[in-house]
């Protein structure tokens, strides 16, 4: 299998608290994984590592050039300028612009009368705006990136809303349609589900599911891990361990890791009594 990203023996500590000793992952191009672990264990820290948004202080990172990541981050930390389609084709920047200026002209023609000195050459401003959009195919862009939007629960009237009239959760949402849409090699979610409901949860597994791409999700929700993930990743005191299968299986696994490990304790425990009789 083809190796995307390879992280070869990263260490990492902040203060006296070490979230990972010497760590080796490598996600294959083909992933489906489930990020799992305790809170506090370190889960956003290496997503922001794979992403290139943070340094291990210890160890290599071995990310081909070419690959494309994204990364969604539990909260979107800053506000983009800019209509709520334009933040989503802001990936395709050549577009976004087009997509910027056509809104400003159409908002320029729709006030003035057809007689108007300014009408003709704005209406071939726009023109020439629209031929240049068609050229870059952005009507086919456009086209993904409403149903997307309408895919994440946001309404057809706030597409050309600033962003920064939407409240936090909905400005996630569209964080994250601007990531679906860019379609990444890797795709890096933290807690995707956090702002959806559960119509928009339900279509971003169906996206998920038929997505060409690599992703790694870190969630509480177990209902999406079973339904999403080929594979489970567990971080541990820092080290991971990986199960084949959904998050049940995860679940199943490690019952009977347990189970073996307590008999093998009980096992130990009556040799030792055992021995200690002997020498009596």
């Amino acid at each position: 299998q083809r190796t995307m990203i390879q992280l070869e023996r990263i260490s990492r500590q902040f203060g006296p608290q070490v979230l990972f000793d010497r760590l080796s992952w490598m996600i294959p191009a083909t992933a489906r994984l489930g990020l799992v672990g305790p809170n506090g264990a370190g889960k956003t820290t290496l997503l922001r590592i794979l992403a290139g948004n943070d340094e291990p202080d210890q160890g290599r990172v071995h990310r081909p050039r070419a690959l494309e990541v994204g990364y969604l981050p539990q909260e979107v930390e800053t506000i983009e300028r800019g209509s709520v389609l334009g933040v989503v084709m802001s990936g395709y920047a050549e577009l976004a612009k087009l997509e910027e200026q056509l809104e400003e002209a159409e908002a320029e023609l729709a006030g003035l009368s057809p007689d108007d000195p300014r009408t003709g050459p704005l209406t071939t401003r726009y023109g020439d705006l629209r031929q240049r959009f068609e050229g870059l195919e952005g009507d086919r862009v456009e086209a993904r990136a409403k149903a997307i939007l309408t895919g994440l629960g946001i309404e057809t009237r706030s597409f050309h809303a600033p962003l920064e009239t939407l409240s936090g959760g909905w400005r996630m949402r569209v964080a994250l349609a601007r990531l679906l849409l860019a379609s990444p090699g890797l795709l890096l979610l933290d807690e995707p589900t956090n702002h959806l409901d559960l119509e928009a949860i339900a279509w971003l597994e169906e996206f998920l599911r038929a997505y060409e791409g690599a992703f790694v999700v870190v969630s509480h929700d177990r209902y999406l891990l079973n339904r999403m993930v080929q594979d489970v990743v567990e971080l541990e005191r820092g080290g991971l361990t990986s199960y084949h299968g959904n998050y049940d299986e995860y679940l199943r696994q490690k019952e009977i890791q347990r189970t073996a490990l307590e008999k093998a304790a009980r096992q130990q425990a009556r040799e030792i009594a055992q021995t200690e009789r002997f020498i009596e």
